[in-house]
């Protein structure tokens, strides 16, 4: 096998752009949780961004579209225009995806069996059950997250 060389361990050269971003900490390794009075950050805008000329023609959606016009007022940012989106007006990355209520992340769950991934991790996710879930098992769903101490 050929090896590589990543943040001084050896690393097999099977999955090393997955185990790469792990040791370097691209992607989180375990989910943090948060604490009482956590609140997501607010944000200067919180009205959605609306396509130009959405409200003047049935035509247009009003879902946004970045203007390309050689002389688009909106483009240019002239003051007393629409607002664009920008990436200043992005979520912080600790609290995106996750419930202003409390904090916590969603996890989907299809199977009853899913719920005991969430035994270790019930301090910072929060299980909802998928439509796809039946009548007949949510109920024992519903018990088994009681006797896990999951939050549904």
């Amino acid at each position: 096998k050929k090896l590589t060389v990543f943040c001084d361990q050896i690393i097999p050269s099977k999955n090393n752009r997955t185990l790469c971003n792990q040791i370097m900490g691209r992607y989180p390794v375990e989910p943090k949780a948060v604490g009482k009075g956590w609140k997501k950050e607010a944000k200067p805008r919180p009205k959605k961004f609306i396509r130009w000329h959405s409200d003047r023609f049935k035509r247009v959606g009003p879902s946004w579209r970045m203007p390309r016009g050689i002389d688009s007022r909106i483009r240019r940012r002239w003051h007393g225009t629409r607002k664009m989106p920008n990436i200043g007006y992005r979520t912080a990355r600790r609290d995106r995806f996750r419930r202003k209520a409390d904090g916590k992340y969603k996890f989907l769950v299809k199977t009853p069996g899913d719920l005991k991934m969430l035994l270790m991790y019930n301090d910072c996710y929060v299980a909802e059950f998928a439509n796809t879930l039946s009548a007949k098992k949510r109920p024992r769903s519903l018990r088994l997250a009681n006797r896990l101490g999951v939050r549904v």
